[in-house]
Protein backbone atom coordinates (compact mmCIF):
# COMPACT_ATOMS: atom_id res chain seq x y z
CA UNK A 1 0.00 0.00 0.00
CA UNK A 2 0.93 3.78 -0.96
CA UNK A 3 2.09 5.71 2.48
CA UNK A 4 -1.58 8.22 2.20
CA UNK A 5 -3.41 4.99 2.41
CA UNK A 6 -1.51 3.03 4.95
CA UNK A 7 -3.59 3.33 7.92
CA UNK A 8 -7.24 2.42 5.60
CA UNK A 9 -8.09 -1.26 6.41
CA UNK A 10 -10.32 -1.19 4.10
CA UNK A 11 -10.75 -0.53 -0.04
CA UNK A 12 -11.54 2.79 -1.27
CA UNK A 13 -14.00 3.27 -3.82
CA UNK A 14 -14.16 6.69 -5.28
CA UNK A 15 -17.07 8.01 -6.52
CA UNK A 16 -17.59 10.53 -8.84
CA UNK A 17 -20.23 13.19 -8.97
CA UNK A 18 -22.95 13.11 -11.87
CA UNK A 19 -21.92 16.19 -13.32
CA UNK A 20 -18.52 14.91 -13.82
CA UNK A 21 -19.55 11.84 -15.91
CA UNK A 22 -19.38 11.85 -19.97
CA UNK A 23 -22.13 13.77 -21.74
CA UNK A 24 -23.78 12.10 -24.69
CA UNK A 25 -23.56 14.03 -27.72
CA UNK A 26 -26.06 14.39 -29.97
CA UNK A 27 -24.69 13.22 -33.61
CA UNK A 28 -26.69 15.28 -36.38
CA UNK A 29 -28.64 12.62 -38.80
CA UNK A 30 -26.63 11.44 -41.67
CA UNK A 31 -27.85 11.25 -44.98
CA UNK A 32 -28.80 7.18 -45.04
CA UNK A 33 -30.44 7.28 -48.33
CA UNK A 34 -28.60 4.63 -50.80
CA UNK A 35 -27.12 5.70 -53.93
CA UNK A 36 -29.41 5.89 -56.63
CA UNK A 37 -29.71 4.22 -60.01
CA UNK A 38 -29.16 7.95 -61.97
CA UNK A 39 -26.42 8.18 -60.19
CA UNK A 40 -24.54 4.81 -60.34
CA UNK A 41 -25.39 5.06 -64.00
CA UNK A 42 -23.91 8.35 -63.96
CA UNK A 43 -20.69 7.17 -62.32
CA UNK A 44 -20.34 3.85 -64.23
CA UNK A 45 -20.39 5.80 -67.57
CA UNK A 46 -18.23 8.46 -66.23
CA UNK A 47 -15.44 6.26 -65.33
CA UNK A 48 -15.73 4.31 -68.48
CA UNK A 49 -16.64 1.26 -66.03
CA UNK A 50 -13.09 0.70 -64.50
CA UNK A 51 -11.41 1.16 -61.21
CA UNK A 52 -10.82 4.83 -61.19
CA UNK A 53 -7.06 4.52 -59.14
CA UNK A 54 -6.07 1.17 -60.67
CA UNK A 55 -8.46 1.10 -64.29
CA UNK A 56 -9.18 -2.99 -63.32
CA UNK A 57 -12.62 -3.88 -64.64
CA UNK A 58 -13.53 -6.39 -62.17
CA UNK A 59 -15.09 -6.58 -58.93
CA UNK A 60 -16.28 -3.12 -58.82
CA UNK A 61 -17.49 -0.78 -56.01
CA UNK A 62 -19.54 2.52 -55.94
CA UNK A 63 -17.45 4.55 -53.22
CA UNK A 64 -17.85 7.80 -51.69
CA UNK A 65 -14.88 10.17 -52.43
CA UNK A 66 -15.91 11.81 -48.68
CA UNK A 67 -17.58 8.69 -46.54
CA UNK A 68 -20.84 9.33 -45.21
CA UNK A 69 -19.85 8.82 -41.97
CA UNK A 70 -17.82 11.78 -42.44
CA UNK A 71 -21.19 13.73 -43.78
CA UNK A 72 -20.42 12.83 -47.43
CA UNK A 73 -23.81 12.85 -49.83
CA UNK A 74 -24.35 10.01 -52.38
CA UNK A 75 -24.61 12.78 -55.14
CA UNK A 76 -22.66 12.22 -58.45
CA UNK A 77 -19.51 14.63 -57.35
CA UNK A 78 -19.19 12.67 -54.19
CA UNK A 79 -19.42 8.99 -55.64
CA UNK A 80 -16.23 7.52 -57.36
CA UNK A 81 -16.16 3.47 -59.18
CA UNK A 82 -13.39 1.67 -57.39
CA UNK A 83 -12.45 -2.30 -57.43
CA UNK A 84 -12.57 -4.14 -53.87
CA UNK A 85 -8.58 -3.89 -53.57
CA UNK A 86 -8.26 -0.09 -53.88
CA UNK A 87 -11.94 0.40 -52.23
CA UNK A 88 -10.75 -1.77 -49.05
CA UNK A 89 -7.00 0.06 -48.54
CA UNK A 90 -8.71 3.54 -48.83
CA UNK A 91 -11.20 2.14 -46.23
CA UNK A 92 -13.48 5.55 -44.21
CA UNK A 93 -10.26 7.93 -45.13
CA UNK A 94 -10.24 10.60 -47.90
CA UNK A 95 -7.73 9.57 -50.67
CA UNK A 96 -5.95 11.48 -53.18
CA UNK A 97 -4.84 12.03 -56.46
CA UNK A 98 -2.30 10.35 -56.09
CA UNK A 99 -3.62 7.16 -54.36
CA UNK A 100 -2.34 8.00 -51.07
CA UNK A 101 -4.46 8.03 -47.43
CA UNK A 102 -5.29 11.33 -45.80
CA UNK A 103 -6.38 11.41 -42.50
Amino acid sequence: MSAPFANVGRPIRLRTRRSERAQLKVVPKQDTAPVSVDTRLFVWQRDGGSCRNCGSRSDLHFDHVIPRSWGGSSTAENVQLLCRRCNLRKGAGLVDGGAQRIE
